[in-house]
């Protein structure tokens, strides 16, 4: 067993979706984990029927953005659009030599408050960093909460008239997120827990600052 996780290549199916990542070749990244396939296990089960553009931010490996695609080709969609953004150079490597098409997607490495901000799309996908770091904001705003904190608070000029956010967030979070999510009823907003899931997390260090 041990074998098998130490592996740095290894293949993801996901709903007849596959997609094969070399960590060797890409050592920044990571590659699909329990929290990636469960975003997408809510993915599976959307109506893209209204839905043209999207964007995934923070992207990573790529794997929610292709398996969306995946989602619109299977429920014969021609005419969508989806931009990847990270500001992470081998994501972009990635995005270059493994998913590319020229036709339905493209790829934004400009910080994520100026890629969601060039239109307005229909759907927002993002699973960010989501354990509350202390001072995560002075060495690194990409962990921690800052991320989550700031897509929250920026949508009203990225989404269209209906369009949606789905972020990935933890329990942990709560006592930080439900001001914003406060906040934004009162404009609203409609916010929902679409799906849950009890995780082994271990967070210590994280929590710690480690």
């Amino acid at each position: 067993v041990m074998a098998l996780i130490n592996k740095q290549k290894k293949t993801t199916e996901y709903d007849w979706f596959t997609f094969t990542f070399n960590q060797k070749e890409y050592l920044e990244l990571r590659w699909p984990n329990r929290d990636t396939l469960f975003f997408c296990r809510y993915l599976s089960k959307l109506d893209l029927k209204n839905i043209d553009s999207c964007i995934e931010v923070c992207t990573w490996s790529g794997f929610i953005g292709q398996y969306l695609e995946h989602k619109f080709k299977q429920q014969w969609r021609e005419d969508y659009h989806v931009t990847y953004n990270d500001i992470n150079s081998e994501s972009y490597t990635l995005f270059k030599t493994k998913i590319e098409t020229r036709s339905n997607n493209n790829f934004i490495s400009w910080d994520w408050a100026k890629a969601i901000q060039i239109k307005r799309r229909d759907l927002i996908l993002c699973n960010p960093p989501y354990i509350p770091r202390k001072w995560s904001v002075e060495d690194n705003a990409y962990e921690g909460l800052e991320l989550a904190q700031n897509i929250l608070k920026n949508l009203d000029t990225a989404l269209t008239p209906n369009g949606k956010l789905l972020i990935n967030l933890s329990s942990l979070s709560m006592d930080i997120m439900e001001p914003i999510f406060e906040e934004m009823k009162k404009q609203w907003r409609s916010i929902q827990c679409v799906q849950w899931q009890k995780v082994p997390l271990k967070v210590l260090n994280t929590l710690n600052n480690e």
